[in-house]
């Protein structure tokens, strides 16, 4: 794609994206390979993961050399995951190209 939000991923591929969940809304980027989980945090305190394949929802799947866990099924692939956050910087809002699990 050669975008700027593709590069930016491609430069911290295997690293962890933070946000300041003081400052909201935000999405915080787990990314590893071609594997990556998003979390959306908004004004209103409440939190999203991202849903992926459903069906796998036996096991983890480790980030950062261990460092982050998280269910197989809220993996999605990075090229999901570069459209969702290219919709987050558009609209500040929750990315509708992504399916969401509320968590809180």
């Amino acid at each position: 794609m050669g975008t700027e939000a593709e590069e930016y991923l491609q430069k911290y591929a295997k690293k962890t994206l933070r946000c300041d969940t003081r400052e909201t809304p935000c999405i915080a980027v787990l990314l590893e390979n071609d594997m990556a989980m998003l979390t959306y945090f908004n004004n209103d305190g409440e939190s999203y993961v991202s849903v992926g394949d459903e069906k796998r929802d036996d096991g983890i799947v480790a980030f950062s050399a261990g460092q982050y866990e998280v269910w197989n099924y809220q993996i999605i692939k990075k090229d999901e995951a570069l459209a969702g956050l290219m919709d987050f910087f558009q609209c500040k809002e929750l990315p509708q190209s992504i399916k969401w699990e509320r968590v809180c």
